[in-house]
């Protein structure tokens, strides 16, 4: 297995058969609008200035320790992991999805939790970025767990917004249609603190007509209501205008349970 040199310390994050494409942290500009900002699990890469991966062979190719995460039924997680295993690399894995019904959800299936606890016992460390994940993580392994949330770049001035030119309130959930998300309680809440002070509401709505029409009762004084998918890096400009970004949410997600994409 190769040595880590905490010199020059690079993070290969590993998304198999992911969407979001390659991208190299350091040596591209963070806040072009083509690349994706340096949060959640590619935060991890950002900070050491490494890079993020869909493909094994390229994350082998960059010789550096790589993070796995876990994703959808875990085939394409355990096909990399084995590969990984295979080229000598130093493996972590990770949970991609942290919400408690989606821990549920996908370990829910026999031949799933199997290959869970497989992938588990066979990488070098686990990463994970709630609590619950951790305990999650334990209960296959003693040793070599940790509990790192993903950091955010609040040092990089490019992703400083100052308060005195935010405005608003802003409602961090969307779903109505999941109990832990909270959301027609964080609604309720929200419209109080609105009233209370005279700040406006922001609020996604992707639920159509259903959607608008439980907002509409809900009887908001001030309210603007985003009715339009928008990609993560809009989905964060708008989030960071506002004075207050408000939500219920109990899901344990590691990450903005809004983030619309």
């Amino acid at each position: 297995m190769a040595s880590v040199d905490a010199e020059n310390f690079r993070l290969a994050v590993l998304n198999p058969a992911g969407r979001d494409p390659e991208q190299y942290f350091g040596a591209t500009d963070a806040t072009a609008a083509n690349v994706h900002p340096p949060v959640n699990f590619h935060a991890y890469a950002a900070c050491t200035g490494g890079a993020v991966f869909r493909e094994t062979r390229r994350a082998i190719a960059s010789g550096w320790p790589v993070l796995v995460l876990l994703r959808g039924d875990f085939r394409a997680t355990e096909r990399a992991l084995s590969e990984l295993k295979k080229a000598g690399r130093i493996t972590v894995v990770s949970l991609k999805e942290t919400g408690a019904h989606q821990i549920a959800q996908q370990l829910s299936d026999a031949a799933r939790f199997a290959r869970f606890a497989k992938i588990v016992s066979d990488a070098n460390a686990c990463i994970a970025t709630t609590p619950e994940a951790t305990e999650l993580f334990r209960a296959f392994r003693r040793e070599a767990v940790a509990f790192l949330p993903t950091p955010y770049p609040i040092e990089d001035e490019n992703w400083n917004w100052a308060m005195e030119d935010r405005a608003g309130i802003f409602v961090g959930t969307r779903e109505f249609d999941v109990p832990s998300r909270n959301h027609l309680t964080a609604l309720l809440a929200a419209r109080k603190l609105s009233e209370a002070t005279k700040e406006p509401v922001t609020v996604y709505n992707l639920n159509g007509r259903k959607g608008a029409r439980l907002l509409a009762q809900v009887g908001f004084e001030k309210i603007r209501v985003r009715e339009k998918r928008v990609r993560y890096r809009a989905y964060l400009g708008d989030l960071a205008r506002h004075k207050i970004v408000f939500q219920l949410d109990r899901s344990r997600a590691n990450r903005i349970s809004g983030s619309v994409r």
